[in-house]
């Protein structure tokens, strides 16, 4: 079983907001929306860029591409078409959110 480590408390992020952590000495990120927590290296599939929250979205803040924030796709250039953002596999539990030290890969169609 993957180890869990501590990203933050469920009530730590309101709906639409972003929560910088570390992942194995990277950064990553924690977005909360429409209830449901995700996170993701924070790291744009085009240039490698930092990522904020905006209007909902994931923003890669070098060269402005956006991602959905639920499943990490890229939906605007310069993010290559199809590529997703790496996710990081959480775990909610009493009000507390964890990484499992696992990567989830997403299959191509």
């Amino acid at each position: 079983m993957p180890r869990e480590i501590f990203i933050a408390k469920t009530s730590d992020l309101k709906d639409g907001e972003l929560k910088k952590f570390k992942y194995k000495g990277r950064s990553a990120v924690l977005v909360k929306i429409d209830g449901e927590f995700h996170a993701f290296l924070d790291y744009c599939t085009h240039a490698g860029g930092p990522l904020t929250m905006e209007n909902c979205k994931l923003k890669c803040l070098t060269h402005y591409a956006l991602f959905n924030p639920k499943t990490g796709e890229a939906e605007t250039l310069p993010a290559p078409k199809g590529s997703y953002l790496m996710e990081i596999k959480i775990k909610e539990e009493n009000g507390n959110i964890y990484h499992l030290n696992t990567i989830v890969f997403k299959d191509k169609k």
